[in-house]
Formats: structure tokens, C-alpha cells, sequence
């Protein structure tokens, strides 16, 4: 799976710690019911020593084991990674706007990017799908058919200002800030609502300075 980060005053060192690959000390991993639910169902079997044979199959490392927290096995996983592969811009190479221009480009300080402008340029977008699925010989084929329905994302009963409200959206899908701390919004690992991401991702453009370096990094997990 691809997705959008933003990374802001981007070095390798810093995104390296979220690479999947790397391996770590030894540690232990404590399965969960829900674990222990899959492995069951997935084997086919009930009894706790079949689970304990299964884990090195199942997981691809460490020897099931248990003690009086329950039954866990040793991983060198990197618990912090969050991709496998990464490259500037990619998919996301013409994301961010400058204002000299109008030029669309993967990485800028912020000083020089045009915010208004990349939303501006959502709203064209999102009011021509609005208006093209609200048209009446539209509408019966957007209700029947998955894709189309997809596509046009309208709610029953939505205006034009609430779909706008909602569409528009100039958030990557994480963030790795400057200080080396990687957040993520909701559909990855985190935990956050769509309108709380985005406003999220506005507060943390806000707060930082002029020249900071913005980096627009497609990475895949």
C-alpha cells in the first residue's frame, strides 16, 4: 500500500528508524485473545500446546512460550516501521503549490507554498464531481452502480457547502516532524478521525517556521 508523508526538514537518519526492515533487540510479544482466536481458526485447532508449535509457523520467528502474563514469543521486529520503501514525491510530485508560478512541486519552505492555492484547486475539482453527480440522469446510475457511487462520494441530502466542508483535504496521510516523531492519521496504525486529522495536520503547518523544509514522500507498507 502507498501512502502520502510529510516530512518537514526531511534527513534519512531520522526515517530510517521507521524502516520495517531494521531489526531490534530481542523482545517479547505477548499474544492477544483475539491472536490466540486466529491461530485456532486458522490451524484448526484447540489445545494450548498446539498454539505454542504453531507460533514460529505462524509469525515466521521466535518459539511460542508462556508464563504467568500468558503465552508470548521473541521478536526482533522493528515495532516502530512503518514503511519498506520510500522515494521523494512519487505518486505526490506535483502536491504541494508554490506561489511564484503557480508551479506544482514535491518539496518547498514553507514560506514559498501557495496552502490557499491547493485547496482552491480541490474546490474546482469537488464542485464540478458534485455537480456532474447531482445531475438527474447522474444520480440513478450513481445509486446503482458501486463505482460511480464511490467516485462522487455524495451523502443523501448534502449541499454543496457540506461536501466541499468535507472533500476538501490537503493532509498527507503522516507526518514525520522535525523532531523526529512520526504521526499518523486514521487508516494506517492511527487512531485519528478524518476532521481531527485535518486539523492536525493545519496546527502543525501553522506552528512551524518560515523557513522550514516541507518534503512530500510517497512510501509504501
Amino acid at each position: 500500500m502507498h501512502f502520502s508523508l510529510l516530512a518537514v526538514n526531511f534527513n534519512e537518519q531520522d526515517m530510517e528508524i521507521y524502516n520495517e526492515f531494521n531489526r531490534k533487540e530481542e523482545y517479547k510479544v505477548y499474544l492477544t485473545l483475539e491472536d490466540i482466536k486466529d491461530i485456532k481458526k486458522y490451524y484448526k485447532i484447540s489445545d494450548e500446546k498446539g498454539i505454542l508449535e504453531k507460533i514460529n509457523d505462524y509469525y515466521g520467528e521466535g518459539q511460542g512460550t508462556k508464563d504467568e502474563k500468558g503465552i508470548y514469543y521473541y521478536s526482533t521486529i522493528n515495532d516502530d516501521g512503518r514503511w519498506d520503501w520510500y522515494e521523494i514525491g512519487g505518486r505526490w510530485s506535483d502536491y504541494l503549490i508554490v506561489k511564484k508560478g503557480d508551479i506544482k512541486v514535491s518539496e518547498a519552505h514553507k514560506k514559498d507554498i501557495d496552502f490557499k492555492s491547493m485547496k482552491y484547486s480541490q474546490e474546482i475539482k469537488f464542485k464540478k464531481l458534485y455537480k456532474e453527480g447531482k445531475l438527474k440522469e447522474n444520480r440513478l446510475k450513481v445509486l446503482t452502480d458501486p463505482y460511480l457511487n464511490r467516485h462522487y462520494d455524495i451523502k443523501k441530502g448534502e449541499t454543496l457547502p457540506q461536501y466541499l466542508e468535507r472533500k476538501i483535504d490537503i493532509s498527507t496521510c503522516s507526518i514525520l516532524t522535525k523532531e523526529g516523531e512520526w504521526i499518523e492519521s486514521k487508516g494506517l496504525s492511527g487512531n485519528k478521525e478524518k476532521e481531527e486529522w485535518k486539523n492536525i495536520f493545519m496546527e502543525t503547518i501553522n506552528n512551524l517556521e518560515d523557513d522550514d523544509y516541507l518534503t512530500i514522500i510517497d512510501c509504501h507498507c
